[in-house]
């Protein structure tokens, strides 16, 4: 899977959960340039609000994208903050056992 940081959307665009799923897939297909066949499944990771500019509130995400050839991608848009989603998995240490 792939990390991708910092995909803004109007506030305007997500009134339901439905316009807010279409909207991110509309914008993860330009930022990753690929077809709508590519994109096999993504996730919101996180969401927060940008309000800083009180006429123009924006939610922001970083999403995790499962696509076809992840590894064509990260080579050619690593330089954009996509990144392969880190493995936040829980791991339990062995007692008595050292770092």
């Amino acid at each position: 899977m792939l990390r991708i940081p910092n995909i803004k959307l109007g506030i305007n665009q997500v009134t339901d959960a439905e316009k807010e799923k279409r909207a991110l897939q509309k914008e993860i297909l330009s930022k990753l340039r690929i077809d709508k066949r590519e994109l096999v499944n993504f996730k919101i990771f996180k969401k927060s609000i940008d309000a800083r500019k009180k006429d123009r509130i924006m939610f922001v995400y970083t999403v995790d994208v499962q696509i076809l050839h992840e590894e064509r991608l990260l080579n050619k848009l690593s330089s954009q903050g996509i990144a392969t989603t880190p493995d936040l998995s829980y791991k339990a240490l062995n007692t008595g056992q050292r770092l």
